[in-house]
């Protein structure tokens, strides 16, 4: 982090900022974790996954597909789904 941000962070916010850095891939591996009990959530109301057709008529073609998404939501949640 050094390489990036200089001698514009001192030392001490350095530290935070990678401790948080770490932190926060930490919870990210924990939660790829829970895919397979995700799973059983995506029958909720809550969730509304659309163009999934799209996905799978490609597929069904031997068609590779690009997804482009705005980091909206649960993105464990759009995995388990796919």
């Amino acid at each position: 982090m050094r390489r990036v941000l200089g001698d514009a962070v001192t030392d001490r916010d350095l530290r935070i900022m990678t401790r948080r850095c770490c932190q926060n891939l930490a919870m990210n591996i924990l939660e790829a974790f829970r895919i397979p009990e995700l799973k059983s959530e995506l029958d909720s109301p809550r969730f509304d996954f659309q163009g999934v057709e799209a996905l799978n008529q490609a597929s069904a073609r031997g068609k590779g597909v690009a997804i482009v998404s705005l980091h909206i939501g649960n993105f464990e949640l759009f995995i388990a789904n796919m």
